[in-house]
């Protein structure tokens, strides 16, 4: 009969293997000589004579391979099997931490979805109670007062609140939004909080948390205003990683309608008019209309395009810089926190976008996005999630907007009434 190799191991008989399997069980330290077992017969096991005699019966009888083996007691790591361990531990971290910090991301990226969807919802509920939706800069109740009566030119200058204010009761906010004053009782000023203005608005709202309007990815603060003074004291205002959208600059809708596009490119100095291009042909839109005078707001019904084609919110999340490197930290809350609404006549736009540019063109130097004056109306869409950003719809619903889509297709998802609704991205 053909002999049969067997070795014990941990108690038990392993086998048959061959002489070359049997001999790499030496090598790892499975087998001590002693352990070594020959099956000659049937019935009959015989201990092995040798390890010699097993090395040379594989034809390997090299003194590397045949060198002594651990004794049962001797339960040590060698110098190399600990650095072997150690770089096969460090490969599998390098392995597992991309996979890691992917599914960390993703999870980021659906907390902020989540807060869009729960912004979508406000704006929606407070549609059903108002029967209009929010504005997107609601003017300053005094502002409104002096339009009927002192002429043009004369007027109290005064900024009014933001949309995100407005929506304040229809996202469990309604504590903090009935302590504001929204009526001109300690000034003119509804939406502009720091010291010399509605210094009551900056005492309850500075330090105030409204985590759906943050984005956990975004490297932008989740304060600003942090070195005006008291209010909004140290902590300062909220600071929001998401804008609403008034409108679309489509050249060829501005073609049609020029005078509906007030427009203001130069970068430099700070201006009245504020830079860039201005349009409210979207959902969330300021109070007063390019002539000054006509007071307006957006029913549903007006939304032609369709709910669920024509984008609310989004993503207003990166940070924009000049082509020298140079930062700028703000976004269309333009630094000032996300209370601020417009200021009178002058229909500057302050947390809400006229959509100019694609998703994630966060270069400074272009209209309507320079750091310069901080009052870019064109700021693009933005996150840092990567390849896109998420936006909310008229019917609630969100979606990611991928930044190499067609800019004619964002700029119609942002009208809400131009006939030319693409299908959802």
């Amino acid at each position: 009969m053909t002999d049969e190799w067997y070795y014990q191991y941990a108690g038990q008989v392993l086998g048959p293997v061959s002489l070359l399997e049997l001999q790499a069980a030496i090598r790892l330290g499975f087998v001590n000589p002693a352990d070594l077992v020959r099956r000659k017969t049937c019935h009959e096991w015989v201990a092995a004579a040798t390890l010699r005699e097993l090395c040379d019966l594989a034809n390997q009888d090299s003194v590397a391979a045949c060198r002594p083996q651990r004794t049962s007691t001797d339960s040590g790591f060698t110098l190399v099997e600990l650095l072997v361990v150690i770089a096969i531990i460090a490969t599998l971290v390098g392995l597992l931490l991309p996979a890691v910090q992917s599914a960390r991301e993703a999870a980021r990226r659906t907390q902020c979805a989540n807060h869009l969807r729960q912004q979508g919802l406000a704006i929606l509920a407070y549609e059903s109670a108002r029967k209009v939706l929010p504005l997107g800069g609601y003017l300053s109740p005094k502002f409104i007062e002096d339009m009927k009566r002192t002429p043009f030119g004369a007027r109290i200058q005064a900024h009014g609140h933001s949309w995100m204010v407005g929506v304040l009761p229809f996202c469990d906010e309604g504590p903090l939004f009935d302590r504001l004053d929204l009526t001109g009782k300690y000034s003119p000023h509804t939406g502009l909080i720091y010291r010399g203005k509605n210094e009551h608005n900056g005492r309850v709202l500075s330090g105030a948390a409204i985590p759906i309007y943050w984005c956990p990815s975004s490297p932008r603060p989740r304060f600003e205003m942090t070195l005006l003074g008291d209010p909004p004291g140290a902590a300062g205002v909220l600071a929001p990683h998401y804008v609403g959208v008034s409108g679309s600059v489509d050249p060829a809708e501005i073609a049609k309608n020029p005078a509906a596009y007030p427009t203001h490119d130069v970068r430099g100095t700070e201006n009245h008019m504020g830079f860039g291009i201005k349009s409210s042909n979207g959902m969330l839109i300021n109070q007063i209309s390019e002539d000054f005078e006509t007071l307006r707001e957006v029913r549903t019904r007006q939304v032609t395009d369709g709910l669920s084609k024509t984008l609310m919110a989004a993503e207003q999340a990166a940070r924009y810089s000049e082509p020298n490197g140079t930062p700028c930290f703000e976004a269309s809350s333009q630094g000032e926190g996300f209370a601020l609404g417009p200021w009178g006549q002058h229909y500057r736009q302050f947390n809400i976008v006229s959509v100019r540019y694609a998703i994630n063109e966060l270069n400074a130097s272009k209209p309507g996005i320079g750091c310069v004056g901080n009052y870019g109306a064109n700021k693009s869409l933005s996150s840092t999630h990567g390849g896109g950003a998420n936006g909310v719809f008229g019917d609630g619903s969100v979606l990611f907007l991928q930044d190499d889509m067609e800019l004619q297709i964002l700029w119609n998802l942002c009208n809400r009434a131009d006939g030319q609704a693409s299908s959802r991205p």
